[in-house]
């Protein structure tokens, strides 16, 4: 028979796992929502550094009035837009594309250019 010694320590000890398995499950919720959060918080900007962000045609274009970098500094040729292409508005790897294209043309893109 079990006496009221040991169904009180097999009752503690249920209480006790119970507790540490709540704690556990609410720290692990508790981060999910602070990495959620800071996701969303991350907002970089629409266009590199030094750039200027023009609105023609109701799109954003991102003109390069100090000929930066490597790529595409001709007169006519000096304006880029990040939404055109289905790459850099992905919500999964958009941010990286824009990455390689700041590392390939060699312009700071603060925030975005650290993601790859």
């Amino acid at each position: 028979m079990i006496d009221a010694v040991q169904t009180t320590s097999l009752l503690s000890i249920i209480i006790i796992v119970t507790f540490i398995i709540y704690i556990y499950l609410e720290i692990k919720s508790l981060s999910k929502q602070k990495t959620s959060t800071l996701k969303t918080k991350l907002n970089y900007g629409d266009c590199p550094d030094f750039f200027e962000t023009i609105t023609r045609d109701g799109k954003k274009y991102c003109k390069n009035t100090y000929k930066l970098g490597s790529c595409a500094n001709a007169k006519d040729n000096n304006t880029i837009s990040f939404e055109d292409e289905e790459l850099f508005t992905d919500n999964v790897n958009g941010n990286k594309m824009k990455c390689k294209w700041s590392k390939e043309c060699d312009i700071p893109w603060n925030g975005i250019d650290r993601l790859c």
